[in-house]
C-alpha cells in the first residue's frame, strides 16, 4: 500500500512458481470506495524457452472486463532501436 491507498499483489503458483493473478488496488478519489482490478494468467506454453500465459483475463470489481487469447507470441524480433523513438518535439519554452 502506498500514500494514495494503492496496492498491487502478485499470486505465484506454489508448484510452477509462475505469477497465476495481478491485484490492484485503489480508492475511487471521488466516493472513497475500493476499487479492485484483477488480472488473471491461464494456458501457459513454452515460448522460446520462456513460459508465456495464453489466456489473460481482466476484472474489474469482480466482473470480467476483457479476455485476450494470445495464438501467437515470440520473443527478441531484433527490433531497430528506431521504432521506439517518438516523432513528437516538444514546443520551445518562452523567455
Amino acid at each position: 500500500m502506498n500514500a494514495k491507498n494503492q496496492g498491487v499483489t502478485l499470486f505465484i503458483d506454489v508448484d510452477t512458481h509462475l505469477p497465476i493473478k495481478k491485484t490492484f488496488t485503489w480508492r475511487d478519489p471521488t466516493d472513497k470506495e475500493r476499487n479492485v482490478e484483477d488480472e488473471t494468467y491461464d494456458n501457459y506454453r513454452p515460448i522460446q524457452g520462456v513460459m508465456t500465459p495464453h489466456t489473460v483475463t481482466r476484472f474489474y470489481n469482480g466482473d470480467m472486463s476483457n479476455q485476450r487469447f494470445m495464438t501467437v507470441v515470440s520473443y527478441n524480433q531484433n527490433l531497430s532501436d528506431g521504432i521506439f523513438e517518438s516523432s513528437y518535439s516538444q514546443p520551445a519554452l518562452k523567455k
